[in-house]
Formats: C-alpha cells, structure tokens, sequence
C-alpha cells in the first residue's frame, strides 16, 4: 500500500506500533513533520521514531549504511539527503513532549530514539 503519512487510510488506533525509521528527514517542513506524527499516533497506540541527529546546519549530503548481521556486513548502500530543514526533525520531537505524548528519548552521538504514546 502507498499512502500520504500526512492522512493515512486507516482507522483509529489499527495498529500497536508505527515505526518510522529514518523517514521523517525526507518530509520538508515543520508543519508536515508535525502531521505525520499526529498521524501515527492516530493509527496506533505507540510511535517508534529513529532519526539521524544533524549536528550542524547541512546542505545536500550523501550517507553510507553498511546493513550487518551479528557484526557480519550483508548489504552496503547510500542515500542522498537534502540537509536543509532537517534539524527540525529533532525539535518536533521534543516538542511533543509537550503534549505528553513523548513517552522516551534516547539521543547519541548521530542518531535518536525516540517513542511516543498516544
């Protein structure tokens, strides 16, 4: 199924999780960000969130995944980001803490975790 993350064609609460790994950095805008988030936790009753943490402002950028297996390499690949409005992802997020929706937030040193109840 193919579907705009802004309205999704589900019902209320369909689902346990809704996982977005390293998505939310290709929406643009803190607007539709903040949509898709909503709508997550419309469809289900938790939100699983992994995003790369942009420490600085980023233009266009290229990012090498290397995919293992208990430490063993079994698939290499990149993608391309545009950098620009990425370090919204992080704020978003926090900002839902405001709501109490942001139940746990985990950052490192490039990447964070983060879940949400609805």
């Amino acid at each position: 199924m193919c579907a705009d993350a802004r309205r999704m064609p589900f019902r209320d609460r369909a689902f346990d999780w809704a996982i977005t790994f390293f998505g939310l950095m290709y929406i643009r805008g803190r607007g539709d960000k903040e949509r898709v988030l909503r709508e997550g936790l419309r469809v289900a009753r938790k939100v699983l969130l992994v995003e790369p943490v942009i420490a600085r402002r980023a233009g266009d950028y290229l990012v090498r995944v290397h995919v293992l297996d208990k430490g063993r390499t079994v698939h290499r690949t990149c993608f391309g980001v545009s950098g620009k409005n990425i370090r919204q992802t992080g704020s978003v997020v926090r900002m839902m803490a405001g709501s109490g929706s942001l139940v746990r937030l985990r950052e490192e040193r490039n990447y964070f975790i983060a879940t949400l109840h609805g």
